[in-house]
């Protein structure tokens, strides 16, 4: 009966993925009706798109290649979406079905815990479950579900590895372990950065753990077991990689490498809160309202929570008093952890690295509510709980709707503006390889440009290395694709000029279009968006277009607010 009972609620939850999934499909289908690819997205559909590319045209062995050693910092993704190319397209919405599987991992891993370790009803560990669809990253239009970046990813998985810990030193069982060692592996899997979140996190809590411990030798062979299976299950990634994802993260990665004072490293905490979002934090308010209500109306003792507790007002009896009530500071620690690793490494302010903190304080905030609310259970409290989530996952979804709209440009639209004049003007001159270049790093580059090829285009053939429309086979040259100080520093010549005249020469060679900022987007490029280093140099590298060379084939085309760019042709 009761196994029966956890495959309904279970099934709940898995309902509730599904719905979040074809709510965030839709989402991100309204996204790209009027929105450019985002920077960090479009590379990571991309990869989707060569992975299952190759599996279908190459077979399974040659797409794992390429998903687990193409200088890449990530494994997880791209070893599912190889799996199941047979299956399916090539689309953006594989990116937001993987993450919608991250969310049903960590969901059902952290029912478990609830109901099992924690002995919460099976109803109230369903209610808390659901409580995190509430989360206002999961909404986000840049880095929640509809958008395939691997913060959520990461957030999840690592929320997962944090409920099978608590799980195994709970209830030190060697399946726990195991189970903990792959959940550990499958985050370090997801994101390269994970290792170093998890050590925060854990190795301070498991002294705290191993010290505590009446049975230290069975806990530390528990450990054991949970490591072995997570250096089976990603190590070999690591030591395969470890030449590229060095030069990743110590070399070219910017934030990572940021160093910015103390004093904005603190805003990682308002970023924090932000990734948890007002409507969880509405939830909170009211269901601790509707507890304080109930007990008010029911006459029960101030107390209730430590009760049949020594009242001594020792340090014991605090924390006997604590776990009475639900509070676990070592889920607090969870919360915390990654904030004092982005703070105290001076990380820059990416808005999305803080987003694992949101699992460890959301769990700490709701496990005190709901064994307040399963020492209070009653019919009442059951549909008032369930009116107060189902209003607050409609705020949740609003809200991420809100997001996905049309803002105050369209720059898709602009987006295809471009490509049609390529075409036009390609087509009316016999041009069939169409060889485009993007001058600047903004919004609008190289990239992003591809990917608007490769996903927003109905008459689109998208081939490994092209795309193919009509008779026209559109290629993409990055040599104008210089983020990094490091990208930069790579390109031959020994001063800015010398550099500028490469590039310029490069494209003078490989390119017979080239998309060009107008003279003031690149003084708004140089001033706003100089972090990509390649727009320090947009004066003088549109500058060194030779008019022998170069004609320009388009009127203005407006890609944003404040950028125009114009398209010229190679004579």
């Amino acid at each position: 009966m009761g196994r029966y009972t956890d495959c309904r609620y279970i099934s709940i939850l898995l309902v509730a993925c599904v719905l979040i999934g074809f709510y965030c499909c839709e989402l991100n289908r309204r996204l790209y009706q009027h929105r450019s690819p985002f920077f960090d997205s479009l590379s990571y559909n991309e990869q989707l798109f060569r992975v299952m590319t190759i599996s279908t045209e190459q077979g399974l062995s040659n797409s794992l290649e390429e998903a687990c050693f193409s200088s890449t910092t990530v494994c997880l993704p791209f070893v599912v979406a190889a799996v199941i190319a047979p299956l399916v397209s090539p689309s953006r919405m594989v990116g937001v079905w993987i993450q919608v599987g991250y969310l049903g991992l960590f969901l059902f891993s952290l029912y478990y815990y609830l109901s099992r370790v924690r002995e919460l009803s099976r109803y109230v560990s369903t209610l808390v479950c659901l409580a995190f669809c509430c989360l206002s990253c999961i909404y986000y239009e840049n880095g929640g579900i509809s958008d395939f970046r691997m913060d959520f990813g990461l957030c999840m998985t690592f929320g997962m590895t944090a409920v099978w810990y608590l799980i195994s030193i709970s209830q030190p069982l060697k399946r726990h372990f195991c189970l903990l060692g792959l959940a550990a592996g499958l985050c370090c899997l997801a994101r390269a950065t994970a290792p170093v979140y998890l050590l925060t996190s854990f190795a301070p809590l498991l002294t705290y753990d191993w010290i505590m411990s009446k049975e230290k030798r069975q806990l530390i062979r528990g450990i054991g077991i949970a490591l072995l299976f997570s250096a089976a299950g990603s190590g070999w990634f690591f030591v395969l990689n470890f030449e590229y994802l060095h030069y990743y993260y110590a070399v070219w990665n910017t934030d990572a490498n940021a160093k910015i004072p103390f004093s904005e490293a603190w805003n990682h905490v308002k970023l924090a809160r932000r990734c948890f979002g007002e409507p969880l934090t509405l939830l909170l308010v009211l269901w601790a309202s509707v507890l304080f209500a109930n007990r008010k109306s029911s006459g029960e003792p101030k107390n209730l929570a430590s009760a049949n507790i020594d009242q001594r007002g020792s340090l014991t009896s605090l924390f006997a008093r604590c776990r009475v009530s639900g509070i676990d500071f070592r889920i607090a620690w969870i919360g915390a952890a990654p904030l004092v690793l982005l703070v105290a490494r001076q990380a820059g302010l990416n808005p999305f690295v803080a987003m694992p903190a949101v699992i460890g304080l959301s769990l700490f905030l709701l496990i005190p509510i709901a064994k307040t609310y399963d020492r209070n259970d009653n019919p009442k409290l059951a549909r008032l709980f369930a009116i107060c989530l189902i209003v607050c996952l409609a705020i949740a979804g609003a809200r991420g709707w809100r997001r996905h709209q049309e803002r105050a440009f369209n720059s898709m639209a602009a987006y295809q503006e471009i490509v049609e004049t390529m075409l036009q003007d390609s087509q009316s001159r016999g041009i069939r390889e169409v060889q485009f270049a993007v001058m600047q790093s903004s919004e609008l580059n190289s990239d992003s440009l591809y990917s608007t090829l490769l996903f927003d285009r109905p008459d689109a053939q998208p081939r490994l290395n092209h795309v193919l429309i009509g008779d026209s086979h559109l290629l993409r040259i990055k040599v104008f694709s210089k983020s990094a100080l490091a990208d930069w520093d790579e390109v031959p010549g020994a001063s800015g000029d010398e550099k500028i005249d490469h590039l310029i020469f490069v494209a003078n060679q490989q390119a017979n279009y080239l998309i060009v900022p107008d003279a003031a987007t690149a003084k708004y490029l140089q001033k706003n968006i100089g972090h990509n280093v390649i727009n320090r140099f947009i004066k003088p590298l549109r500058q060194r277009l030779q008019s022998e060379v170069w004609k320009k084939v388009s009127s203005p085309i407006q890609v944003s607010e404040h950028e125009t760019v114009e398209i010229y042709r190679r004579q």
